[in-house]
């Protein structure tokens, strides 16, 4: 049987990049794709996400372990990455924008709520009057702005957050379905993520784990004098290797869900 995400499952998710015919050659041309993000937006970035869609397509379609496909069928890797950076966007997005008109109600409005005080205190110093009550209103009214953008902001990360969670499954379903519209038929997805909800969060907290040893490591690159010059080209390889590792974990979380509900792989 293929693995599931238990220690077997887990280890299969972080070894198979180094296993299998020609590995090395998949690994380094995967790296210098990954490398050409510092020249070429996007593209390289999307091949990347592409290349993981297909090791998820055997995973989930197939009910097979993870393995390295070879670097040929460029169009479908480009096609499947324009479609998981599609989804990826799509459900950011409402937290994207909640975060944005946070920022922007506490830049603007209280900002300016903050210089119209500042204007009045003006007038009213050269006039010779004292009516601070306007000036009073103004900062309180610059005060409520920021905390609400702040709020806002807040709101907005939690939306980013949620989506981030959730994600993994709606990817699967796209996988699996073969269908960008398959991200988004909450029906099929939610009562798979219900049904292992323990193995996304798994391969959520490995993935978060793998992201902080990746940074600890480049970050011991980045101090050492000797080392320094080969940041960028650890941290592609890295970055290659975590993406393939998370997007495998979470293509196993979303198959054992099917077996627990007694589904075939699509």
């Amino acid at each position: 049987m293929a693995s599931t995400v238990s220690l077997e499952g887990v280890q299969k998710a972080f070894l198979f990049p180094f296993e299998g015919k020609d590995r090395g050659t998949k690994l380094l041309l995967g790296a210098a794709i990954n490398f050409a993000n510092f020249f070429i937006p996007l593209v390289p970035s999307v091949l990347i996400l592409g290349y993981a869609g297909q090791i998820m397509k055997a995973v989930i379609r197939r009910d097979e372990d993870p393995a390295m496909p070879e670097w040929t069928d460029w169009g479908a890797f480009f096609g499947d990455g324009i479609r998981l950076a599609g989804v990826a966007f799509l459900y950011s997005l409402p937290g994207i924008l909640v975060t944005i008109f946070g920022y922007l109600v506490m830049v603007v409005l209280g900002f300016g709520f903050n210089m119209l005080g500042g204007m009045l205190s003006v007038n009213l110093n050269q006039s010779g009057t004292l009516n601070p009550g306007p000036m009073l209103l103004s900062f309180a009214a610059s005060m409520g702005m920021t905390f609400f953008g702040m709020f806002c902001m807040m709101i907005g990360f939690l939306l980013m957050l949620a989506a981030i969670l959730i994600y993994p499954a709606a990817m699967g379903n796209m996988i699996a379905r073969g269908s960008f519209a398959g991200a988004f038929r909450f029906r099929e997805w939610w009562p798979l993520f219900k049904a292992n909800l323990g193995g996304y969060l798994v391969a959520f907290f490995l993935t978060l784990g793998l992201g902080m040893m990746m940074l600890f490591m480049i970050q011991i690159l980045y101090v050492s004098v000797v080392l320094c010059f080969l940041l960028p080209f650890v941290g592609s390889l890295l970055g290659y290797f975590m993406i393939l590792s998370s997007y495998t974990l979470f293509a196993v979380a979303y198959r054992d869900a099917q077996r627990r509900l007694g589904a075939t792989p699509a």
